[in-house]
């Protein structure tokens, strides 16, 4: 089971929106590709069905509004593509601000084992295998880039923390 055992069923159904909206971002189909960017509206409505309009501060998560702060305000310059950046910004810090996923607990192993095949099933699907390889510094691009980098990024700095190495590694 991915959720062991949860201290609250409220953030579940949430988290499990989230593996959702990720595998069917990740299945390959062009139009299916932004799935994860529709996130806060599936979250808002989730939030409203479940907790009822109330949000708690969360003090770990000041870097992340200050981040997202300072985003915003620097794409009003920068064109779209900032914006774009932004709005990837948002969808994880609307979520980690409306739903307290700290209230369950998540078997790490399984988490780690769906993102692996995610993260392999898009390597699969943009042919990254043999010669479809493509990697440029220059313009910071990439065949094995994906969607994935922030998720990957939190979880290490996760396992760091909670040393828990093997999955520091890993992810």
């Amino acid at each position: 089971m991915i959720i062991e055992n949860e201290k609250s069923g409220n953030e579940k159904i949430p988290y499990y929106l989230i593996l959702l909206l990720l595998i069917i971002s990740s299945s390959g189909m062009i139009f299916l590709r932004y799935a994860l960017y529709t996130a806060p509206v599936w979250l808002f409505f989730v939030w409203l069905l479940i907790k009822g309009p109330k949000i708690s501060y969360n003090k770990d998560l000041t870097p992340f509004y200050f981040l997202l702060f300072f985003a915003l305000a620097t794409s009003i310059s920068h064109g779209f593509y900032s914006f774009k950046q932004s709005y990837f910004l948002f969808v994880y810090v609307f979520s980690f601000t409306i739903f307290d996923f700290s209230r369950i607990k998540i078997n790490e192993f399984f988490l780690v084992l769906i993102l692996f095949f995610l993260v392999l099933m898009q390597v699969i699907n943009s042919g990254a295998f043999g010669r479809a390889i493509h990697y440029s510094f220059m313009d910071s691009q990439s065949s094995w880039e994906s969607t994935f980098s922030f998720c990957f990024g939190m979880l290490a700095v996760y396992f760091l923390l909670t040393k828990k190495y093997f999955y520091f590694l890993l992810a």
